[in-house]
């Protein structure tokens, strides 16, 4: 993920054939850490370490209570609207 939010993931794994929210692309990852159920909460887990590598800059503390507190509603309401978007685009190309 890079600092603006972004999976940075341009190799064979960026796209999936089959839907399977347990897939485990990287196969040294046995416990599957970054499968794509879990990338919500690597998302999270990686704001909480980048919040700890500013902690001399910004107060830890207040930054982590903000990403516990806000995270989880600002991601879900994001990827409703995602979903919601590729529904209606959907939608467009057979119903008119």
């Amino acid at each position: 993920m890079s600092v603006l939010g972004l999976t940075i993931d341009y190799g064979p794994f960026g796209w999936m054939d089959y839907f399977d929210m347990n897939y485990i692309c990287n196969h040294s990852d046995e416990s599957g850490r970054y499968s794509y159920k879990n990338q919500p909460s690597i998302c999270k887990w990686n704001l909480i370490k980048f919040a700890q590598a500013l902690k001399s800059h910004l107060p830890y503390e207040k930054t982590e209570g903000y990403v516990n507190h806000e995270f989880d509603s600002i991601y879900k309401s994001a990827y409703y609207e995602k979903m919601r978007e590729k529904v209606n685009c959907f939608l467009k190309k057979f119903i008119r």
